[in-house]
């Protein structure tokens, strides 16, 4: 979920209840399908009877390219913490702000065209969400796994209680964001 999220983040995730209505922007939690011992963490950015779609890099929403914004370029180290080598290659790429439906919000997309892979046009079922990661290129999320039933979803996160020592990003995460530092 990088930029939004980083290793070693911890976020306050408020449970859902039976009146939760998801919409573009949250970051949801819900159960790893592979491992009851992990629970993923994405951002929904399709709702149910949205088509959600990706052509040369850029997410399509309901036949709409999103508009990115970009912010900087950056040297990404891409860390799983399951991952038993915390030495991965590090990455280049640009942060951007994605606007999506009045919402907007920071993605990274890795600069490398080995990296980039279409999506073909994906239709959200009712009582689902279509969810990715910050991190585009580099995000096991419903390209892969499918839509996230809302059944499923556990929770929202809303409050970033530690970050790893860097306390300027500490509190509210905001769904809607204006620059990334």
């Amino acid at each position: 979920m990088y930029p939004s999220l980083q290793v070693q983040d911890r976020a306050v995730v408020y449970k859902k209840n039976e009146k939760t209505n998801f919409q573009i922007g949250d970051i949801i939690q819900f159960p790893d399908s592979q491992s009851s011992e992990y629970r993923l963490i994405k951002r929904v950015v399709a709702c149910a009877g949205d088509t959600a779609e990706i052509k040369n890099n850029r997410l399509i929403i309901n036949d709409a390219p999103l508009e990115l914004t970009p912010i900087k370029k950056v040297s990404h180290q891409p860390r799983d913490l399951r991952d038993e080598d915390p030495n991965q290659p590090v990455i280049n790429g640009t942060i951007y702000i994605e606007h999506n439906g009045g919402i907007s919000y920071p993605v990274f997309l890795v600069d490398d065209p080995n990296y980039i892979h279409d999506f073909k046009k994906h239709t959200v079922p009712e009582d689902a969400v279509f969810v990715m990661g910050d991190s585009r290129n580099l995000s096991g999320d419903s390209r892969y796994i499918g839509s996230i039933p809302t059944y499923m979803i556990q929770g929202t996160a809303k409050y970033l209680l530690w970050t790893g020592g860097d306390w300027s990003r500490w509190g509210v995460i905001r769904k809607e964001q204006q620059a990334v530092n």
